[in-house]
């Protein structure tokens, strides 16, 4: 028999689903960081979990992003994808973070904001036909799930752009996977370290003897 939490959780199938896949694509997504730099230092697996202990995702994925760009120096496009897919790892963990502290009631009334946690064992038909209520257990403030499939979509997106590193260092001799899928891809919103790359050539081409 299922044991009832303490509180109803006040979300669809689907948007459970999505919140869980979301948490799940990021383990994908660090696991595939670790492996990545594991290949491509030619390192044991001890010393690439080492390298990639960090508890910051955003620390781990700096490290990715060094050693890829060191790695395919010479090659735009794929130094373009790393550039996303470190640009996307914020928003990534900033989504899950957001989606994993908040507290899902029902609410009162029309009001975003006004909510009550429900008993599980009082919710009623009414209660369940009620819009869900999302807020911060901490803070209170409201979180919307308006762009919950957004997010898992971005999360899932950038699992495709790390994998397809983690196969091509892998160097199995067979095409990649990953790279029909990575042609596939919306194009991604703009982002700092490609900006930051440019600027960097162009001091060293200044700071260069003519």
């Amino acid at each position: 028999m299922s044991i009832k939490p303490a509180y109803h959780v006040f979300l669809s199938p689907t948007q459970k689903r999505l919140i869980a896949e979301i948490s799940a694509i990021q383990s994908q997504v660090e696991w595939l960081m670790r492996l990545a730099v594991q290949h491509c230092l030619g390192c044991e697996p001890a010393t690439a979990r080492t390298i990639m202990g960090s508890t910051s995702i955003a620390a781990n994925a700096k490290i990715w992003f060094d050693v890829i760009c060191e790695a395919y120096a010479d090659n735009e496009i794929a130094l373009d994808w790393a550039d996303a897919a470190y640009a996307g790892i914020a928003k990534l963990a900033e989504d899950r973070n957001s989606y994993l502290h908040t507290l899902y009631a029902h609410r009162d009334g029309d009001d975003e904001n006004d909510f009550n946690v429900a008993f599980s064992h009082q919710l009623s038909k009414a209660d369940r036909a009620r819009l869900p209520a999302a807020v911060k257990a901490r803070t209170e403030k409201a979180v919307s799930l308006n762009d919950l499939k957004k997010a898992r979509d971005h999360a899932a997106q950038l699992s495709i752009i790390f994998a397809y590193f983690e196969w091509e260092l892998l160097d199995m001799g067979a095409p990649s996977p990953f790279e029909r899928r990575l042609a596939a891809l919306p194009p991604m919103p703009p982002h700092t370290p490609r900006a930051e790359r440019a600027k960097a050539r162009q001091r060293q081409q200044k700071s260069s003897p003519a």
